[in-house]
């Protein structure tokens, strides 16, 4: 008897043009997440507004996907940075999220190293975002990643040029 592989297949690749939806539907996902946590923030993304700034003429970030059975289950959004100090590109995460039913699987993780490896090969050496507050999960989560604390809301991780060559 053939054993069955039961366990979900994740893959994570570039954002694409045609994800801008199942994107902006994560992205209202995670803003009811950080409404629940007490954020006042503004308005989750809208589809178009995420084509415009990944894949528009004026790109500001880049988007990378998490799937599981073609569905998108997560999503890092990163924009490229500069440090006036070291001269050098650096990265910024600007968001991360993985839906409630796939979390705790290593999906977050693989997002993270994934923009994290290509961020390196672009000779970038660091990643920097910020953590809201109250969200001692994603504090945890990042900490577990190798991410090192700054601040209360502050983190940053090191991209090795060892780390970039690892293949996820």
């Amino acid at each position: 008897m053939a054993l069955v592989h039961l366990l979900p297949r994740f893959s994570v690749r570039p954002m694409r043009r045609a994800d801008c939806g199942a994107v902006a539907k994560l992205s209202r996902e995670s803003f009811a997440y950080f409404r629940a946590l007490g954020s006042k923030g503004d308005k989750p993304s809208r589809a178009d507004a995420l084509c415009a700034g990944g894949f528009g003429p004026k790109r500001v970030f880049r988007g990378y996907v998490a799937t599981c059975d073609k569905q998108i289950v997560g999503y890092v959004l990163c924009c490229d940075g500069w440090d006036s100090d070291s001269g050098r590109p650096e990265g910024f995460l600007s968001d991360l999220f993985v839906t409630e039913l796939w979390r705790r699987q290593g999906i977050g993780a693989l997002l993270l190293h994934r923009a994290g490896n290509d961020y390196a090969r672009l000779g970038m050496r660091r990643f920097y975002w910020f953590v809201f507050s109250p969200n001692t999960a994603a504090k945890a989560f990042y900490a577990r990643c190798g991410a090192k604390k700054l601040s209360s809301k502050l983190f940053i991780m090191t991209l090795a040029a060892s780390r970039a060559k690892r293949k996820l």
